[in-house]
């Protein structure tokens, strides 16, 4: 077995082990014996990185959709953050500075801090193009997030990968 598939047994008989204890199955205590047992260690890879073509395709795709999860995906392709943050993104995260350059403010994160990630101007464009979907698919009245589903809720998790891999099969 691959090491995750082996740590992921390992880890359910374990926990199999102390529920028969708890239930009154067991005798003996299987915690002393089954705490030290030594789970392999998982290589520590790198994500697979896109070809260049394909991201020229998937940018493309982004660009084209009408879906407010795609654009969303295209915002956060174009400045570079993760998909946690562009999830916490608030409604007023837009901000000008005294030259007249805009920034996107990301909310404490994976890294506990707060940043500005400057924006060009087509990724402006986007975020500006965001809020007006989300304010129409909130009623009108001004949103928490910034994405906002039709459904009127911030998207989950499965809406942003279900766009993914709809725009995967296409580039297949």
């Amino acid at each position: 077995f691959a090491p995750n598939t082996t740590r992921h047994l390992i880890g359910s008989v374990q926990l199999y082990l102390s529920w028969l204890y708890k239930c009154g199955h067991l005798e003996k205590d299987p915690e002393p014996i089954i705490a030290n047992f030594e789970r392999p260690k998982v290589p520590d890879t790198l994500p697979r990185y896109l070809l260049p073509e394909v991201d020229v395709l998937l940018q493309k795709h982004l660009e084209e959709s009408k879906n407010i999860v795609a654009i969303a995906l295209n915002l956060m392709r174009r400045i570079g953050i993760r998909i946690g943050d562009l999830r916490n993104l608030q409604y007023d995260c837009l901000r000008e500075n005294e030259r007249g350059y805009w920034y996107i403010k990301i909310p404490l994160g994976k890294l506990n801090n707060e940043r500005l990630f400057p924006l060009d101007e087509k990724s402006l464009v986007l975020a500006k193009k965001l809020k007006t979907l989300s304010r129409k698919h909130n009623g009108g009245r001004i949103p928490e997030k910034l994405v906002i589903h039709p459904r009127g809720k911030p998207p989950g998790d499965t809406d942003y990968y279900y766009v993914l891999y709809e725009i995967s099969e296409k580039i297949r």
